[in-house]
């Protein structure tokens, strides 16, 4: 459980500032439509209780709507994907639907280089800024291993001892 609390909470982190001041001001935007505005413009307004609960609905609805946008967008970049793009599409198709293709079509996280630490697909075997190997491979039969793997996992022959 802890795991998961702390993932989730790593991943609340990448959300940028602006777009918690674009939610908050969102939510407080609804709360002055629902209490001060409705007021005026109708003959019989809804009662009180209504009008809190239809604004912080509201409200809460349009402030998830911009952390969402704005974690779509670092989570883009992140993934090595066009920033831009994906937070113009995630606006302009409609209902949530930009948020479902966003989710579904988003690459897998990049892994850092051992050796040069620059970003690489998870399935790529080498490096391609400096050419070495992303994960250790057994010099018998090619295999890639784990790290820290004394045999290998197709060929069962002893790994070379790393330098």
């Amino acid at each position: 459980m802890d795991k998961l609390e702390s993932d989730f909470s790593k991943e609340l982190k990448i959300i940028p500032w602006w777009s918690y001041l674009l939610g908050s001001i969102a939510f407080l935007c609804m709360q002055f439509v629902f209490h001060v505005a409705i007021l005026h413009s109708e003959k019989v307004p809804p009662p009180p209780a209504v009008r809190s609960l239809l604004g912080v609905v509201t409200g809460l609805a349009l402030a998830v709507w911009f952390m969402l946008l704005g974690y779509v967008n670092r989570d883009a970049g992140r993934r090595g994907m066009n920033r831009a793009l994906w937070t113009f599409l995630v606006i302009i198709i409609p209902n949530g639907i930009g948020y479902i293709i966003y989710f579904i079509m988003r690459k897998p996280m990049q892994v850092p280089c051992p050796h040069c630490g620059a970003s690489a697909e998870p399935g790529f075997t080498y490096c391609t800024k400096c050419g070495k190997a992303l994960k250790p491979s057994c010099a018998s039969c090619g295999a890639q291993m784990r790290p820290g793997d004394a045999f290998c996992p197709s060929c069962g022959k002893a790994a070379a001892p790393s330098a």
